[in-house]
């Protein structure tokens, strides 16, 4: 997508909290994280598509906050019966019909804003053009179990 490094900048790079265990993040489609040693890390993915998963007049902050949302409820329910997961990153893949100024401010508005809410910081994904899609991969961190 042209100027998708651009789009990263005015709406994604410094939207959501700064954590001290990213070495390399946003900015690109990977991201070099430094878990705690001896922890583990857990991750859940939900891809959210226009037409099946939500439909095309649901609003762009709705819509972030959902793709953000989505992920920790997934995360939460992997603790069976452990120390709860603590959530930590998100990489984010978005696919636009075009680019959209407006939508994707807001959008970003919602993901920043569950973001900040989890203490989860987005550190990089993928920009697309294509049907308008959300994949949203938040990873947390396990601790070690006691005993």
């Amino acid at each position: 997508m042209p100027a998708e490094f651009d789009l990263i900048a005015r709406h994604f790079a410094r939207a959501t909290p700064f954590r001290g265990d990213v070495a390399a993040g946003i900015g690109d489609d990977a991201a070099l994280l430094l878990p705690p040693t001896g922890c583990g890390i857990v991750s859940a993915c939900t891809a959210l598509h226009e037409g099946v998963d939500f439909p095309s007049d649901t609003p762009p902050g709705t819509l972030g906050r959902r793709a953000v949302a989505d992920g920790l409820r997934l995360l939460a329910e992997t603790a069976s019966g452990g120390p709860p997961p603590r959530p930590a990153w998100a990489l984010l893949g978005l696919t636009l019909p075009a680019p959209d100024e407006d939508w994707t401010r807001e959008f970003a508005a919602g993901l920043a804003a569950a973001c900040r809410e989890a203490g989860v910081q987005l550190v990089g994904g993928d920009t697309t053009r294509g049907p308008r899609a959300v994949v949203c991969v938040v990873h947390a961190i396990v601790l070690p179990r006691s005993g």
